[in-house]
């Protein structure tokens, strides 16, 4: 690496030809091809620093070959991309700069890629639409629905309907953890659940007028063990960060009262919140029970728990996802949200809906309606 000593810039460019078997097959560098290079420069990590020896821990893993290769005289080092400047070139241009915390989506992004409770909460930077843009979705629907089936056939749709619905998380990961705008400082954090629990009242206020009556809330999930706090808060021994859990059990308590209130004062509502975090615990506290075997490592990401850097590519996944509890660095396998829905449907496993399951929701849609019940969704990713 004696080149690297003179000059320690480096490129890397990486195409979506080879995710997913993207670009529907055309050449790398032919403009329908979205790709993406990063500026870095590179620095030689210690070999005995912490992060020098999870960098070769992390290499290894990869690829074992790399552990018996020689490290004397210096034929062998770890060193790190300090990531100075990115841009994206989407399907024929044009170029976007980006920012390393754009890139990592853990910073505020424009208007037009928000999500969450709150409308100014960023999520990913190639655009999402928020939770105020879905209700209005969701009316425009109505409106079509009157239109194309009568007033009094769109009114017997929409009350015999159960939404889900599934909101709050992004507020933390991408805003109140950061401290963006030094929201810690105006806001307690049952302060701040209080205003989110507000918020999401006010929409199934709002959907109660425009006759939705079933609607399933969802709570939030324990982000305290996810992969990425795990590897922020260095974690010794994957212990899960109970700062942040205590946040997200006050958020359910505060959401599942305030549901509770609100089906007592709307006539014919009939709302269940179901409390992710008790569901989730279930399944880590009886992991082998349940048929995972990794814990705390996401299947898909790079770093301490594969939780450092977010999945951007196939390769870095692993071979099998159905052993993992976490896909990535805060969101869990398709395995784990399986498992959630069966229980969700029939309380299997354990009780985490309240005042009742969604089978027995469907139940009563059909005594009080005498009509099945359709389940369309409202849903934060």
């Amino acid at each position: 690496m004696g080149a690297a000593a003179k000059d320690a810039r480096v490129s890397l460019a990486i195409s979506e030809a080879y995710v997913d078997d993207g670009c529907d097959g055309v050449d790398t560098q032919s403009p329908k091809c979205p790709k993406i290079t990063i500026s870095d420069k590179l620095r030689k990590l210690p070999a005995k620093s912490r992060e020098g020896v999870r960098a070769e821990q992390a290499l290894f893993k990869a690829h074992p070959g790399f552990a018996g290769f020689p490290k004397m005289n210096g034929t062998f080092s770890v060193y790190r991309l300090d990531i100075l400047h990115l841009f994206l070139v989407n399907r024929f241009g044009p170029k976007r700069d980006l920012t390393v915390d754009d890139y990592l989506y853990l910073r505020k992004l424009p208007a037009k890629s928000r999500e969450g409770v709150l409308p100014y909460v960023g999520v990913l930077p190639l655009g999402n639409i928020s939770l105020a843009q879905q209700i209005q979705q969701v009316m425009d629907t109505f409106q079509q629905f009157i239109i194309t089936m009568g007033e009094v056939a769109a009114k017997s749709l929409v009350s015999n309907s159960i939404f889900y619905i599934l909101i709050g998380s992004n507020d933390y990961i991408h805003y109140y953890l950061l401290n963006e705008s030094k929201v810690q400082s105006l806001y307690l954090p049952w302060s701040f659940n209080q205003f989110l629990g507000r918020v999401a009242i006010l929409v199934l206020q709002n959907l109660y007028t425009a006759n939705v009556r079933n609607v399933v809330v969802m709570g939030l999930a324990p982000l305290g063990c996810a992969p990425y706090y795990l590897w922020l808060y260095e974690s010794e021994n994957g212990e899960c960060v109970e700062m942040i859990n205590d946040m997200i059990v006050e958020f359910n308590y505060a959401m599942r009262y305030m549901v509770e209130k609100l089906n007592h004062e709307l006539e014919g509502a009939n709302i269940v919140f179901c409390d992710a975090f008790e569901g989730s615990m279930d399944i880590m506290k009886n992991s082998d029970r349940y048929g995972f075997n990794v814990t705390n490592d996401a299947c898909c990401g790079l770093g301490h728990y594969q939780g450092w850097i977010l999945c951007i590519s196939s390769d870095m996944a692993c071979s099998n996802a159905s052993s993992h509890i976490w896909w990535d660095q805060c969101h869990p396998t398709g395995a784990v949200n399986e498992i959630l829905a069966d229980i969700i449907w029939s309380g299997l496993h354990v009780n985490m809906c309240y005042p009742m399951n969604l089978q027995e929701m469907k139940l009563r849609c059909r005594s009080n309606y005498e009509a099945l019940c359709y389940i369309p969704e409202i849903e934060e990713f």
